[in-house]
């Protein structure tokens, strides 16, 4: 789900459009980004809320945070072959998804 954030908030970007000029999508990029970021926090925040106490995730936020960086990067590689391979035009949403798990 969370890789799924990423995809709507710059899927728009990728597409050409009558939203916005070119030339503006870098300046909405830090927005995307701040959209995505949010959207998966709450949805994050919502989920843990309800599966507190419960064995299907971890109860260490540690141990939760290793699992999910790891889940994550397993995806964004897969859905990188999967957009090289189908539409390389894409490519650059997984490669920013894999970026930002390096990056932190």
């Amino acid at each position: 789900m969370l890789r799924s954030f990423d995809y709507a908030a710059f899927n728009v970007l990728q597409q050409d459009n009558t939203l916005f000029r070119p030339e503006e999508r870098l300046a909405l990029e830090p927005w995307a980004d701040r959209w995505s970021f949010y959207a998966s926090q709450y949805f994050l925040d919502s989920y843990f809320a309800k599966t507190g106490g419960s064995n299907i995730v971890p109860a260490d936020p540690k141990q939760r945070e290793h699992l999910m960086r790891a889940y994550l990067m397993n995806k964004a590689v897969y859905e990188l072959n999967y957009e090289l391979n189908n539409r390389p035009d894409w490519a650059s949403i997984p490669l920013r998804g894999i970026m930002k798990i390096l990056e932190s």
